[in-house]
């Protein structure tokens, strides 16, 4: 079964991140009819956008705030960094 599709959702999200890769931020959308909410900057706890396609095939684009689990394990990914050389 294809996944599902969405162009509302796919302009939203490639325009986010586009304009991440251009300009370091993904609010300068350069999509008119992107659903994408503001994205506030990235800081230790802050959210991230999750991009998702509801069962009835309706776009949704919420912020959620980042699992601590998560943040831990990265944490400690980016303690030892400059010892693997990454």
């Amino acid at each position: 079964m294809p996944p599902p599709q969405n162009p509302v959702l796919d302009a939203s999200f490639a325009g986010s991140f586009l304009s991440f890769v251009k300009s370091l931020t993904p609010n300068n959308n350069p999509q008119k009819d992107s659903i994408t909410p503001f994205w506030k900057t990235y800081a230790l706890g802050n959210t991230e956008m999750v991009f998702n396609i509801t069962d009835a095939g309706d776009a949704v684009v919420d912020p959620v705030a980042t699992d601590s689990s998560l943040l831990e394990r990265c944490a400690f990914w980016w303690s030892i960094g400059a010892s693997t050389a990454q």
